[in-house]
């Protein structure tokens, strides 16, 4: 997982983007943000991106995620610590089109958050998934909270005061990679060089174009076997030139047949390599003329 580490300049930045907000000439008509704009006060300053989604894999081990930003909207750090109280808030969640997350599937490590003295901000709100593969890949959950009470008289930003951390479900393939190959066509051979995005579909299958044809609608389905990296391809539902066919042990002898036509050839036998994170395949869809084969390394970047 990646973990976003905010510099000093950056929490200046969202410090500025709020105390903005929080002086926005509406808040004297009480329409939102603080009452009184030399109050200090508390928000959730990635409020403006809400829902922030969180990317998790697709695996029975527990991952954790850091939860929403807290920060304090003052002139200078508290001296001594702020406690801010959070709830969490399902209509939040189902208001922004997202499923809830089923019970059971995840664990917060506290709802009190505390911002130590002489900060402003804080990241300290966790929350772990203990096995991601009890979720639905094709659904995209949420969890919503809000800010509840804060002490030391801090006030809570309005305006501010809820946000929804989103989960999309990724397998642990799903990335961009350099692609490099061969494409075998009966009037047009030629190198395949370029980087691709591969997508999940489940938690074992991934989503990718063949060769240099994606843009055509040529779009093919890895699934990898856990136990013995192996991969086996079929054509995406829809996929154009389907069905795809698998030329593991080497490429086709006939209709027309063809001899490898670049170095790395040998090496692609329809497997997964976890150690470099790498797909070596060959496969193709038989055409009007013969067969139209690619071969490609596909490295994750």
């Amino acid at each position: 997982m990646r973990k976003i580490l905010l510099s000093g300049g950056l929490v200046a930045v969202l410090a500025i983007m709020v105390v903005g907000c929080l002086k926005d000439e509406d808040f004297e008509d009480q329409q939102y943000g603080l009452q009184v704009p030399a109050v200090n006060g508390v928000s959730f300053p990635e409020k403006l991106q809400s829902p922030v989604t969180k990317g998790i894999v697709a695996q029975s081990s527990a991952q954790d995620v850091t939860g929403p930003l807290l920060s304090l909207n003052t002139a200078s750090a508290p001296s001594s610590p702020v406690t801010v109280n959070l709830a969490t808030d399902d209509a939040l969640v189902t208001a922004e089109g997202l499923e809830l997350m089923p019970a059971g599937s995840y664990s917060i490590n506290s709802l009190n958050i505390t911002i130590p003295a002489g900060e402003i901000t804080s990241d300290a709100l966790k929350i772990t998934i203990p096995n991601a593969n009890s979720l639905d890949p094709t659904k995209k959950y949420g969890i919503g909270f809000k800010i509840a009470s804060v002490d030391q008289g801090y006030t809570v930003a309005k305006n501010l005061s809820t946000m929804v951390i989103a989960f999309a479900i990724k397998n642990p393939y799903e990335g961009t990679y350099e692609a490099v190959g061969y494409l075998y066509h009966p009037s047009a051979p030629r190198d395949v060089h370029e980087d691709k995005e591969v997508l999940t579909v489940n938690a074992t299958t991934s989503q990718v174009f063949l060769g240099d044809l994606g843009t055509a609608g040529y779009v093919a389905w890895f699934q990898v076997d856990p136990a013995t990296n192996a991969v086996t391809i079929t054509a995406a539902p829809g996929a154009a030139g389907a069905p795809y066919t698998m030329f593991t042990t080497g490429l086709p002898t006939s209709n027309p047949g063809y001899t490898p036509a670049w170095a790395g050839s040998a090496e692609c036998n329809n497997t997964y390599d976890p150690a470099t994170k790498t797909f070596k395949v060959r496969y193709g869809y038989l055409g009007g003329t013969g067969w139209r084969v690619t071969e490609e390394i596909l490295t994750l970047k």
